[in-house]
Parts: structure tokens; sequence; C-alpha cells
């Protein structure tokens, strides 16, 4: 009895081996995947850090060229405001001699 229960238990063992031996295989094929992925996905996320690097690049040259046609912009806005003010402070002037030659010629005319 003894010797049958050794070939059993030997079976058994063999049995057990191999079905423990092909769970391994199977987690070491699925991390083996997992790393594989894991690589790729930080290959990917370089590359988007280095296209996010060269867009804020992009972004950072184009606010500042942005900011300074606000500038300018603002600063034809402002010259413009002033010429139109002189114009009509030169409109009110010529008016007003205007009127005052009105007045003189009036006045010569009078006497």
């Amino acid at each position: 009895m003894t010797k049958l229960r050794q070939e059993y238990d030997g079976k058994w063992l063999q049995k057990q081996i191999h079905k423990l031996d092909n769970r391994l295989n199977q987690a070491t094929v699925h991390f083996d995947t997992i790393l594989t992925r894991n690589a790729m996905l930080r290959e990917e996320i370089e590359t988007l850090q280095c296209q996010k690097a060269i867009f804020e690049g992009i972004y950072s040259r184009l606010y500042k060229k942005l900011e300074q046609q606000k500038r300018t912009m603002n600063a034809s806005i402002e010259k413009s405001t002033q010429a139109y003010e002189q114009r009509v402070e030169a409109l009110a002037r010529i008016s007003a001699m205007n009127e005052r030659r009105s007045k003189d010629i009036a006045q010569l005319n009078i006497e």
C-alpha cells in the first residue's frame, strides 16, 4: 500500500508542479506583456512631453508677439485719439477765427 501511495503522491506532485509551472508561465507572459506596454507608454509620454515643450515655446513666442501687437495697437489708438483731439481743437480755432473775421468785416462795413 505504501508503494501505491508513493506512486499516487508522485503523480499528484508532478501534476501540481505542472499546474504551477503553467501558472508561472502565464504570469510571466502577462508580466512581459505589461512591461512591453509600459515601455511603449513611457516612450509615448516622452514624445508627448517633447511636443508639449515645443508647443509651449511656440505659445510663449506667439503670446509675446500678441502682447507687442496690443502695445503697438494701443499706442496707435492713443496717437489717433490725440490727432483727433488736435483736429477738433484746430477746427474750433478756425471756426472762432472765422466768426471773428465775420464780426470784423461786419464792423468794417458799419464804419
